[in-house]
């Protein structure tokens, strides 16, 4: 992604997409994270923001998986010119992600 080759950024991302459930780690679920988390990094490293504010949520248990897609869509929405979507994604974020200094993965 960071060296412009959209072709091999978006292989990447099909690839993932295309990969099936192994196992969880730790209780949490990497493949979603994956899916998730390499399309919100396509979209914003690219700089494509109006498929960052429309990235769609990756069915997941892990609120903190959803965060990521959320604050890909804040952003994309920002940088759009749309300050009502990112209004509307940014409080979800936090609310998706919780208290970073809470729960089982406090830090």
């Amino acid at each position: 992604m960071q060296t412009g080759d959209d072709v091999k950024a978006k292989a990447l991302v099909d690839e993932v997409n295309a990969m099936t459930m192994q196992h969880e780690m730790a209780g949490r679920d990497m493949l979603a994270y994956g899916r998730t988390q390499f399309a919100a990094r396509c979209a914003i490293e690219r700089r494509q923001w109006a498929e960052a504010a429309r990235l769609p949520l990756v069915p997941t248990h892990d609120p903190e998986v959803t965060a990521i897609t959320l604050y890909a869509r804040a952003i994309g929405s920002a940088r759009t010119g749309d300050a009502a979507g990112a209004r509307r994604h940014a409080p979800a974020v936090r609310g998706a992600a919780g208290d970073p200094g809470q729960g089982p993965n406090a830090y």
